[in-house]
């Protein structure tokens, strides 16, 4: 693929200015698809993060709903026991 084209050297000139505008613009590209790139991993990134930040939470106030509910239930059967030992009425 390296023969030789005759040509002009004006000709030469300019496609040779023509291949290497084709060169910068398609590394200016390659440069801004990668800030792109770069933008939306960062971005995944802190979506994950924050994700689990937020199910932690929510297993922290699911156990701690639990628990309330597990005191709520003993303190009823202590008023129920009470009730019925004619201590309430």
């Amino acid at each position: 693929m390296t023969e030789k084209v005759s040509g002009s050297p004006a000709t030469t000139a300019f496609l040779r200015a023509a291949l290497k505008q084709f060169a910068a613009t398609l590394h200016k590209q390659s440069e801004q698809q990668t800030g792109v790139v770069d933008v939306f991993a960062n971005a995944i990134r802190d979506l994950t993060q924050d994700l689990h930040k937020t199910r932690a939470r929510s297993r922290a106030i699911e156990a701690r709903l639990e628990a309330a509910e597990n005191r709520i239930e003993y303190l009823e059967s202590v008023v129920a026991a009470l009730t019925r030992q004619g201590w309430l009425q």
